[in-house]
């Protein structure tokens, strides 16, 4: 076995464990590489010989930075002359080898591999390129943009302060503030960020399927930590809903779920792409069709779609935060396909007075930030104290559930209450219904 092959193979195992943050993003392009593998039969290869014609798309990637490259070929030639453009100073041809070749080929590794003839390389490299645009100048395709170093940029001042004091001659404050601006540290991306915080204090915050009552944009609002830009709803009435409970915050209705382009081109009106990468992304997919606490049908293809064009979208943007909350089924279904690092269910019972459990993927440990607000499940009877102890809370289905016990789950439809003593029932009033949902309304 080629030892490249192996250092390889350990670099990608390094990476997809995402030890720092700046493998996230290379993780999400491996792992987009290896889907492509196994979906049209691709082949890992170890090594590749000279004069072979070959179908290859290749990852350039490294385990010390977020600088990646995605490179397509018909002949192994072009991997060696790839090697060659990024080891001789004299030969760079592109930015991709400046950048390689300043920061040191020895760091990036190559993950290559071979598809069958039939397989568009071409293609996919360019929706590869199109995917990962958001990564910005460490893209390292994106040959528009520049990908100097900052020791590069310090030189050019340098230079430039040497011909200015050659030519004109400045006194010795012109000097003083020359020299002043040469040892000032070049803006970093961490610095330029730190600044924007500082000065609006808030997160540029987007919430997907955040249409309705609009419980989440509260929750996110009374932390007075998130500047919410807007909402996107797929629902008219749901964003009519919003829109009168919170009129300063934008409803966007959109087809979710459908064309990415026309979601990207309204998205960066609310927040433009140089604050993607300091956004924070909340998103709801409906669970309609994964929850049979809502429907009487049970569909995962259907209601799955929706969910992945969500972590589609979240691939894309590329936030610096991002949740996304769904029942159960969601957690099994994604983990049959996917691997996050930060996944969870959670028992609402312990945190609001119904029983519902609720999935939730996240890139930051969130498990570790909530606190339960009670150590057993809540009964209906601590929120609703005027109604008698024997009551039951009844859904739509005819099941019920006694006062003394979290109640059945709350959903968008009239829930009812019920007697067993005297086997009447009635609608639960809306009042009722948003105290179990954890609203603040007192009766």
């Amino acid at each position: 076995m080629d030892f490249s092959f192996l250092k390889m193979r350990v670099s990608v195992s390094i990476v997809t464990h995402r030890a720092k943050r700046s493998h996230c993003y290379t993780a999400r392009c491996i792992s987009a590489m290896l889907v492509l593998a196994s979906q049209f039969n691709g082949k890992i290869i170890d090594r590749v010989s000279r004069g072979l014609t070959v179908n290859i798309l290749y990852l350039k990637y490294s385990v010390f930075n977020r600088y990646v490259y995605f490179g397509e070929t018909s002949t192994s030639n072009r991997l060696y002359d790839h090697h060659r453009h990024c080891a001789t100073p004299d030969a760079y041809v592109q930015n991709v080898h400046k950048v390689i070749g300043r920061i040191g080929m020895h760091t990036f590794d190559t993950l290559a591999i071979h598809f069958p003839q039939s397989f568009d390389r071409l293609a996919n490299e360019t929706a590869l390129i199109r995917r990962f645009s958001c990564m910005n100048k460490y893209l390292m395709n994106a040959r528009q943009r520049s990908h100097s170093i900052p020791g590069t940029k310090l030189a050019q001042i340098k230079h430039s302060l040497s011909l200015t004091t050659r030519t004109s001659r400045p006194n010795s404050r012109q000097r003083h503030t020359l020299i002043s601006k040469l040892r000032r540290p070049p803006p970093t991306h961490t610095n330029k960020m730190r600044a924007s915080n500082n000065q609006t204090n808030r997160i540029p915050t987007v919430i997907l399927f955040g249409g309705g009552y609009g419980g989440v944009t509260e929750g996110v609002a009374r932390t007075k930590k998130y500047d919410i830009r807007g909402v996107y709803e797929y629902c008219n009435h749901a964003a009519d809903t919003h829109r009168a409970r919170f009129p300063s915050i934008p409803v966007c209705t959109l087809p979710l779920g459908g064309d990415i382009d026309v979601f990207i081109a309204s998205f960066v009106k609310f927040i433009p792409r140089k604050q993607w990468s300091s956004c924070y992304i909340q998103a709801s997919p409906p669970c309609r069709m994964l929850s049979l606490a809502n429907a009487h049908t049970y569909s995962t293809v259907e209601s799955m779609a929706m969910v992945e064009w969500t972590f589609r979208i979240l691939d894309l943007i590329s936030p610096a935060i991002y949740v996304v909350e769904n029942v159960p089924a969601m957690h099994e279904q994604l983990h049959a396909s996917h691997s996050f690092r930060f996944s969870h269910i959670f028992n609402l019972a312990y945190y609001v007075a119904q029983s519902r459990k609720r999935a939730i993927v996240s890139n930051f440990p969130l498990v570790s930030l909530i606190v339960p607000l009670s150590d057993i499940p809540i009964p209906t009877s601590t929120v609703l104290p005027n109604v008698l102890i024997h009551v039951h809370t009844l859904n739509r289905f005819g099941y019920s559930v006694p006062l003394s016990r979290p109640s059945v789950t709350i959903v968008g439809k009239t829930m009812r209450m019920f007697d067993p003593n005297s086997g009447k029932s009635w609608n639960m009033s809306i009042d009722e219904a948003k105290v179990l949902q954890a609203t603040r309304f007192y009766l």
